[in-house]
């Protein structure tokens, strides 16, 4: 499976720089930024289709362990367009 790590800037949600991108398995440690505000982790349980993603706020400072976030859980910001009822 397909992961991305990236930062949280803010408070409405702006996705800043990249920090892990690859398959499973892989065990990376990363400082966390002074103005990051959260994780966003992304996967793709199958390559061509939309990622799914688990936005983990407050940024962590403790490791994490991807594969147990809740990724089938309403996110905090949502990535999916507005649309009218």
């Amino acid at each position: 499976m397909l992961w991305l790590g990236a930062w949280l800037v803010g408070d409405l949600g702006v996705e800043g720089d990249w920090f892990h991108s690859g398959r499973g398995g892989t065990e990376t440690a990363h400082a966390v930024p002074s103005e990051a505000t959260g994780v966003r982790l992304r996967r793709w349980p199958n390559e061509g289709l939309a990622p799914e993603y688990a936005d983990l706020i407050p940024a962590p400072t403790d490791p994490i362990e991807a594969a147990d976030q809740l990724f089938e859980r309403e996110q905090p910001f949502s990535l999916l367009p507005a649309h009218a009822d």
